[in-house]
């Protein structure tokens, strides 16, 4: 997705407690913006604002303009290896070519 993005969740009231993880996360997307891509882990119990906290940065993300892949992990996922990275990549892979395809697989 490019572009402005909305992940789902509704323009959020204003965060509070969160500035220096929204900081680290918008360094992450400063980088990635240079070509120097990184993996930020978010990690909490549940009900702490994890994925509010994740919809802010993607939201940022589109803004600049950013490809966005959403995926999303399931309490019922177990079982399904690699599912989190099959659900960010599917979205993609239907908008690509067959000779696109080719080449990734």
């Amino acid at each position: 997705m490019k572009g402005p993005v909305n992940p789902g969740l509704p323009d959020p009231l204003p965060m509070v407690g969160r500035q220096a993880e929204l900081s680290s996360l918008r360094l992450a997307l400063d980088d990635a913006a240079d070509g120097r891509g990184r993996t930020s882990v978010l990690r909490g119990v549940s009900g702490i604002g994890k994925s509010r906290l994740v919809a802010a940065a993607i939201r940022e993300a589109g803004t600049r303009g950013m490809q966005v892949l959403n995926g999303r992990c399931y309490a019922l996922d177990g079982g399904r290896p690699y599912g989190v990275w099959a659900d960010a990549f599917a979205p993609l892979s239907q908008s690509l070519g067959a000779s696109a395809l080719a080449v990734m697989t």
